[in-house]
């Protein structure tokens, strides 16, 4: 994750929803995210309101990150990244968007 971005704020969205791997795909998350420097992670669930496992998962981490809840929609994360992004532009946050799934975007993070 160094070559071209070295240097600029990275602003990762997860979208997740409440289901059996979703504190172990997370944690893998929070695990590779640790230690690196001008990360915002931006946690959006699919929920009326963040869950308590969810949010000591994210205090623990060591990770700059915001966590909210946008729904519950069950629409695959559209309502909560359109959230995010609201987010982002509201606060003129500068730097590189990616859409960090919970279940697929860790592994290129190695």
């Amino acid at each position: 994750m160094q070559s071209r971005i070295e240097g600029r704020h990275l602003l990762l969205i997860t979208t997740t929803y409440p289901n059996p791997n979703q504190l172990v795909h997370l944690a893998a998350c929070a695990e590779h995210l640790r230690n690196r420097p001008n990360v915002t992670w931006f946690v959006a669930e699919d929920r009326h309101a963040p869950s308590e496992p969810v949010t000591r998962l994210l205090q623990g981490s060591g990770v700059a990150h915001e966590h909210i809840a946008v729904g519950p929609s069950g629409i695959k994360g559209h309502p909560q990244r359109a959230k995010v992004l609201e987010l982002i532009r509201a606060r003129r946050m500068q730097g590189v968007v990616y859409s960090m799934d919970d279940d697929n975007a860790c592994a290129s993070l190695r």
